[in-house]
């Protein structure tokens, strides 16, 4: 028992300095959030050079654009575009853009309407959804960028959360012209909006 009073302390001290007790570690991790594929986030809307495209603007991995010719392609491709978007209907331009994109080794889409009264629920539906899956850039074109700037009020407000006034300033600048297509997309929008309210 004399030894008792000895050997105890030095058992607590033996336990206390670690060799009975685990420890943690509390590592302080960081969350990221990515955007999708083609979102414009808070990326500024500018307008850029792509050769001799014209009218051409982009905004995030969007570009914005009106006609180009095949001796565009190399600086489109050298851009970061992989997947060009055509609204241009058959017989407008006199060479085969399609086969000269593809054979550059990029995306081509067509997506043609000439008028607001062509501009169909599905078409816009299906643009938004090439808008929105892309790994690298989309462009988006027609032939002055007016039919463009309207898929874009569209994409903007129901894709991209933006009020309906901000995305019809930028489909102005972008190159909008025409009243009927404005009023044709501000009408679906307004519908899509409509039916997510009653959901």
């Amino acid at each position: 028992m004399r030894y008792s009073s000895i050997y105890l302390p030095l058992v607590c001290i033996a336990l206390l300095s670690g060799c009975g007790i685990e420890t943690t570690t509390t590592i302080p991790v960081t969350v990221t959030t990515t955007q999708p594929a083609n979102s414009s986030s808070d990326a500024p809307l500018e307008e850029i050079e792509l050769g001799s495209t014209k009218n051409v603007h982009q905004r995030g991995n969007i570009i914005f654009a009106g006609q180009f010719q095949a001796a565009d392609i190399p600086a489109i491709k050298e851009a970061g575009v992989t997947q060009v978007i055509s609204l241009r209907t058959e017989g407008e331009i006199d060479w085969d853009e399609a086969k000269a994109v593809n054979e550059a080794g990029l995306k081509h889409v067509s997506v043609a309407f000439g008028s607001g009264e062509e501009l169909t629920d599905d078409k816009i539906q299906q643009l938004r959804e090439l808008l929105g899956h892309e790994d690298g850039k989309t462009m988006l074109h027609c032939g002055s960028a007016n039919r463009v700037a309207s898929v874009w009020i569209a994409h903007r407000v129901l894709d991209g959360g933006a009020d309906l006034e901000t995305a019809i300033e930028e489909a102005k600048t972008i190159g909008l012209k025409s009243e009927q297509l404005k009023e044709r997309v501000i009408e679906y929008v307004k519908q899509q909006q409509g039916e997510a309210t009653d959901e």
